[in-house]
């Protein structure tokens, strides 16, 4: 996966209708492979030299990934390479792989608002839901400490998920997560839950779950 440049994609659900390509016309093409065929030509001595001058923040090898489309973009002029730049950089911030215990995390946090009915949580909620849970492990996660406001920021930020001054009340706006935000990952990425546990299967309470707090 890291030998080319990533594209994001997501899961598609039931809802999504997407259009199948199943094959183009070749002449809709006809002109582009023109234009192209001369901007080569044009530049072919810029563009065999390749370009040094990347982004450090880029890895060794997504410099080797980007490095013909950075030399394509200098030759359009500074505007674009800068443009491209700033492509690279936000591309490989977006497909850096999220950590394996990402998805597991990610179910924990489904069973949590599962009885949630606020619009927005509060990070220190629905951490303190995390660590007190004795059937999840994020409580001694960190090598016996438990999984940070930070790191459970990074996890969600890999779903797109992202933290925000959230308001509970006229008094009390604490960094936090809107539920909704929660939904779209929960669809793409988790396996379906059965819409009715049998008698015999269903889930019992949390031992030492805290209230829905009255905010």
């Amino acid at each position: 996966m890291s030998r080319g440049i990533q594209i994001p994609m997501r899961r598609k659900t039931k809802g999504d209708n997407v259009q199948r390509l199943r094959s183009a016309d070749p002449e809709v093409f006809k002109g582009l492979r023109s234009r192209i065929l001369k901007f080569v030509i044009d530049n072919k001595d810029a563009l065999a030299k390749g370009w040094d001058e990347m982004p450090q923040e880029l890895s060794d090898r997504q410099q080797d990934n980007w490095e013909p489309l950075l030399a394509i973009a200098k030759c359009l002029g500074e505007e674009w390479y800068q443009k491209a730049c700033e492509a690279a950089l936000k591309n490989c911030e977006e497909t850096a792989p999220p950590k394996a215990s990402s998805n597991q995390l990610l179910e924990d946090i489904r069973e949590v608002l599962s009885d949630y009915s606020e619009k927005y949580i509060p990070s220190a909620y629905l951490l303190q839901e995390l660590h007190d849970d004795d059937d999840m492990d994020w409580g001694t996660y960190n090598g016996g400490k438990p999984l940070s406001a930070r790191q459970l920021a990074k996890f969600m930020s890999a779903y797109g998920i992202k933290t925000k001054t959230v308001r509970m009340n006229a008094d009390y706006t604490p960094k936090g997560y809107e539920v909704r935000d929660f939904a779209d990952a929960f669809a793409r990425y988790l396996p379906e839950l059965p819409s009715e546990l049998p008698p015999e299967e269903e889930k019992p309470l949390r031992a030492g779950k805290p209230p829905i707090p009255e905010f």
